[in-house]
């Protein structure tokens, strides 16, 4: 530290570089923060827990945290990650704003060297993560994401050694281990704030959902936001609530139960959606007319795909050549094909299924279950089931995930959602004509 000449950093931009400056004897450092992140950078708790909606700047603020926290003490400080892929966001981050006046990367062992100190990034995968006594300052990344037993490694370290710890989280439910930490540190003027809980002087918790206040959120964002995204999915990646319902996708759908199946009405329009098995799965086919509402349906397994092929024909020629959306992806691209030149079919819409697709799909079909005409059949157990065991998670890079519970069936849904395309692609713009014969 004695060698070090006056130099200054400067960035007067909002989210930008930081101001360094160094001097003999001497570091300061002292980012652009926007008014939340300044309140938790001013916080000198030992254990703060930072709750936030997606995009407030989590990452932003900690990498800045833990790179003040090496420069002032001259030790290491330590960033704490899920996995690997989740701890190079981190990583990436620093690399923004450490300029080689302030230091330089050891890619081997995933450390920034700085002119006074450094910072080391590790995952829940490395044994060796999260210890040693003599760290003044550590970041949890996702903390959601990790098991409990993580917390249970670092905390005593923390303690002993008197440094600080920071949370950084997204909720992810009221029975999850980070719901415990979120109530340690929330002041009495908190609507959540439990006083058998929330009576830890050493512990802060800051809880901040999107809002159109900050400087870097466009209201409109947030307002296409609330009207995209499904209630559940808005509540907890917006607004930072933590659900109680966890990862549920479909709600209110007994309300949705009221559609008869029955033979097709002459005049009114229909499309068909069709999910080929695979393997253990079943292939499932949902007729849907131009009210919304499901009139028909078929779900077997174990067919050879000429079979299959047959059977979709044969429904889309019973609802007068009705246009058939089917996954033309995997297992499906015989039976699509095999489609393509059958006289008795309607049109053939393929539809990719992958994981950027399936996640349309659902959001469309959750769409669906907001308009009240929707309709689904009373006495379809295996379609409502699916529905409300039919779940969303998240990935170690933040994106949500449609999916059944493991070992558990969502063809049902699957075929349904490529209905409900149908019906938004064709019926909904009035622009097919079907072929009754």
């Amino acid at each position: 530290m004695e060698s070090l000449q006056t130099e200054t950093i400067r960035s007067s931009a909002f989210l930008s570089q930081p101001e360094v400056s160094l001097r003999r004897g001497t570091l300061s450092f002292d980012p652009s923060l926007h008014f939340q992140q300044r309140e938790v950078w001013d916080c000198d708790a030992q254990f703060i827990v930072l709750v936030c909606g997606a995009g407030w700047g989590k990452t932003w603020l900690a990498s800045r945290w833990l790179v003040k926290g090496a420069l002032e003490t001259g030790q290491m400080t330590q960033w704490i990650a899920p996995n690997y892929g989740v701890g190079q966001i981190g990583w990436e981050e620093m690399g923004k704003f450490i300029t080689p006046q302030l230091g330089r990367p050891r890619l081997s062992e995933r450390t920034w060297e700085l002119v006074n100190g450094r910072v080391q990034i590790k995952s829940v995968d490395d044994p060796d993560a999260g210890r040693g006594r003599h760290i003044p300052r550590r970041v949890i990344e996702e903390a959601s994401l990790m098991p409990e037993a993580v917390y249970n490694v670092i905390r005593p370290r923390v303690m002993s050694s008197k440094g600080n710890l920071m949370f950084l989280f997204t909720p992810k439910g009221k029975g999850h281990w980070t719901h415990n930490i979120y109530l340690k540190g929330l002041p009495p003027e908190h609507p959540d704030y439990v006083p058998s809980e929330s009576r830890y002087p050493e512990w802060r918790t800051f809880h901040f959902p999107l809002t159109a206040r900050l400087p870097h959120i466009p209201v409109k964002q947030l307002e296409d936001a609330k009207k995209d995204m499904f209630e559940l999915a808005y509540r907890q990646e917006v607004l930072a609530e933590f659900i109680s319902e966890g990862g549920a996708v479909f709600t209110e759908i007994r309300s949705h139960c009221g559609a008869e199946l029955g033979e097709p009405e002459k005049g009114r329009r229909y499309v068909v959606g069709a999910d080929i098995a695979q393997l253990q799965d079943f292939t499932v086919i949902y007729v849907e007319d131009d009210l919304r509402r499901i009139r028909a349906r078929e779900r077997f397994q174990h067919l050879p795909y000429p079979v299959i092929e047959e059977r979709i024909a044969e429904m889309s020629f019973k609802f007068g050549r009705a246009p058939i959306v089917v996954d033309d992806t995997g297992l499906g691209k015989p039976v699509y094909d095999a489609l393509m030149d059958n006289p008795r079919a309607g049109e053939i819409i393929g539809y990719t299924i992958s994981a950027k697709s399936k996640h349309q799909l659902i959001t469309g079909l959750i769409s669906a279950f907001q308009d009240p005409k929707f309709l689904i059949p009373q006495e379809d157990r295996e379609l409502i089931y699916e529905l409300e065991i039919f779940e969303y998670m998240m990935t170690d890079l933040g994106n949500m995930r449609f999916s059944a519970p493991k070992h558990k069936h969502d063809d049902c849904v699957t075929a349904l959602a490529l209905a409900d395309h149908g019906y938004r692609q064709r019926l909904a713009t009035g622009g097919v004509e079907l072929f009754w014969l």
